[in-house]
């Protein structure tokens, strides 16, 4: 009996924080990939769809039908480290604490553009440990959610 409960307070503790903001490590690979599918770094006309896909072409981003883009990485990266609160209490996503300009775009088979829509809104990221920083790795869609209650802001 003594075993059994050893057993499962160990596995307990090292599931402590796994799934929490800046907890989880990733490799540098995550950090980029999140930066090259979703920071706009080039200026262009964001209302042409010509324009979105010589962009999305150029940075080899066309096997998604779906894709958000957003400009500022620095206020992304802040929404990891403290302008931002975990929406679960079952993973690392962290909702921003201000609204951000956010496209939307709708890619056919041909890396044609059918749709873009902007909208300011919440951002939500997927945070975790890249390197020595805690830096977002995915990027969730906002539909309503809402951070948790009196939780305390995401950063490692």
């Amino acid at each position: 009996m003594k075993i059994v409960l050893l057993i499962t307070i160990t596995f307990t503790l090292l599931d402590l924080g796994e799934n929490q903001p800046c907890q989880s490590y990733s490799n540098n690979n995550n950090a980029g990939r999140f930066v090259q599918r979703h920071i706009v770094k080039k200026t262009f006309d964001r209302t042409s769809k010509t324009e979105w896909e010589r962009y999305i072409r150029a940075n080899q981003i066309c096997a998604t039908t779906t894709q958000s883009f957003l400009e500022n990485q620095r206020r992304v990266e802040k929404i990891c480290n403290g302008k931002g609160h975990p929406i679960s209490n079952n993973g690392n996503l962290c909702i921003s604490d201000s609204r951000m300009q956010v496209y939307d775009l709708i890619i056919n088979n041909n890396c044609k553009v059918t749709s873009i829509s902007d909208a300011m809104k919440p951002v939500i990221v997927a945070c975790n440990i890249v390197g020595n920083r805690c830096r977002p790795v995915h990027f969730e869609g906002y539909i309503n959610q809402r951070p948790i209650p009196n939780a305390g802001p995401c950063q490692p």
